[in-house]
């Protein structure tokens, strides 16, 4: 669900960046699109938000409890926890 989430924040930044040169009529009458340091800089943090939407931190895909394994490598003999 936070990946699409991402996806549709990316988007939607682009859409931002774009919409100045694509609808220069349309974007010249809302007051907030009309300056374009402001659309620029509000889609790149669109972009990035979406970014790190899509890719969660590394630290949510390691297994808090990791398996210890006898000698021969075949039998679990207890957990210990990751990093």
């Amino acid at each position: 669900m936070s990946k699409l989430i991402g996806y549709i924040v990316m988007l939607l930044g682009v859409v931002v960046i774009s919409a100045r040169v694509v609808l220069k009529n349309v974007v010249a009458q809302v007051p907030l699109l009309n300056d374009t340091k402001i659309t620029a800089i509000a889609g790149l943090i669109l972009l990035i938000i979406g970014f790190f939407l899509t890719n969660p931190s590394s630290s949510t895909k390691t297994p808090k409890h990791l398996p210890v394994y006898d000698k021969t490598g075949k039998k679990i003999v207890g957990y210990r926890e990751g990093k």
